[in-house]
């Protein structure tokens, strides 16, 4: 596999290969067809949302509601 990712930093740069690629990504979607792996159940929790709809967080000014607490931003 190759990665893709460009960083601004070597901080950045270094905490990416240790969570996706030193450590790995032993969370897989369980939707069939899905292959998609994450490195942590957070991560792997949001993009199961993409698959069922769902969207648990809503912005108290709009009502407008998120798969994800940070796209509320």
């Amino acid at each position: 596999d190759r990665c893709d990712w460009i960083f601004s930093s070597r901080f950045f740069w270094e905490n990416h290969i240790r969570h996706y690629h030193y450590y790995g990504k032993p969370h897989k979607c369980p939707f069939d067809g899905c292959n998609k792996y994450f490195p942590t159940k957070s991560k792997q929790k949001q993009h199961i949302r993409k698959h069922t709809g769902e969207r648990p967080f809503v912005c108290e000014e709009c009502g407008k509601a998120f798969r994800g607490s940070q796209e509320r931003q």
